[in-house]
């Protein structure tokens, strides 16, 4: 409601600068204005900010933007686990696969993603993750619980199952008390790396990723903030180049939290381009 009122109030603003212009040119006299005329002007002035507020307030769930030539991007609202094709499923540093809420929370992304496909094949599931980290460098540590393996922020491991590939994302660290956190810096060298990677292995593939960031990584800034900061890496960055296309599939927690119609402006504004 505050987003409405915020839209009316400014097309409020606009119209009736345009109108007292128009009524000062057409009619220097204000006495040739009559009461009842002044009561239409008003009342088609309301009508017309209510529609804009409504309007630009509307429930959209779905997006279609070009960012560039050789990459299209559809931002929706819906299930990641629905999808079929290239998955990404954000995880911590050391790439653990213990759900128990102190190491990964039951309800992220991580902890739905190995509940519902490796809760009884956990060992099937750090074999591949293994054999798809072989190679890369990592600093070994010593922890109570989880994995002894520190990987740096970004490197990807690929886990196929059934008729998915899920790209799994180093996104955060974890300190002493096992509390995920990322920072902004650090979360762009995230993108850059997944996006990077994506590119290479996709091939005709649609890929399908969640909001990075917008969990339990603690990153200070809003939804609508990070979707916006990642598709604007998309955009200067690099061209990248994904013939299938990109989803960024956004959960329905966080609706009220985004506004689908700002981002598509901000893409389609004449200025920007």
């Amino acid at each position: 409601m505050r987003r409405f009122w915020g839209y009316f109030v400014a097309a409020l603003g606009t119209l009736s600068s345009m109108t007292t212009l128009v009524a000062f040119i057409a009619s220097p006299d204000k006495s040739n204005l009559s009461g009842l005329c002044i009561i239409l002007y008003a009342i088609v002035i309301v009508v017309i900010c209510v529609a804009y507020g409504i309007f630009m307030t509307k429930d959209i769930k779905k997006i279609d933007l070009y960012i560039h030539p050789k990459l299209s991007v559809i931002v929706k609202f819906g299930d990641l686990f629905s999808q079929k094709g290239v998955v990404v499923i954000p995880v911590n540093e050391y790439f653990d696969t213990i759900v128990d809420d102190k190491i990964i929370a039951h309800k992220t992304i991580h902890g739905i993603f190995i509940d519902t496909y490796f809760k009884d094949r956990l060992p099937e599931l750090d074999s591949k993750i293994s054999s798809s980290l072989d190679g890369i460098s990592f600093k070994s540590v010593i922890r109570k619980t989880g994995k002894q393996k520190i990987y740096d922020l970004g490197t990807c491991a690929d886990v196929e199952d059934g008729q998915n590939i899920y790209v799994l994302v180093a996104v955060t660290h974890f300190d002493e008390n096992d509390k995920a956190f990322v920072s902004v810096e650090e979360l762009r060298n995230v993108y850059m790396k997944l996006f990077d990677h994506l590119e290479k292995m996709a091939n005709s593939r649609p890929v399908y990723l969640p909001l990075i960031g917008a969990g339990q990584s603690k990153v200070p800034k809003s939804p609508q903030r990070l979707l916006l900061f990642m598709l604007n890496c998309w955009e200067f960055f690099k061209c990248f180049s994904m013939p299938a296309g990109v989803n960024i599939i956004l959960h329905s927690s966080i609706r009220c939290k985004i506004n689908l119609l700002q981002i598509e402006e901000y893409y389609t504004n004449n200025l920007l381009k």
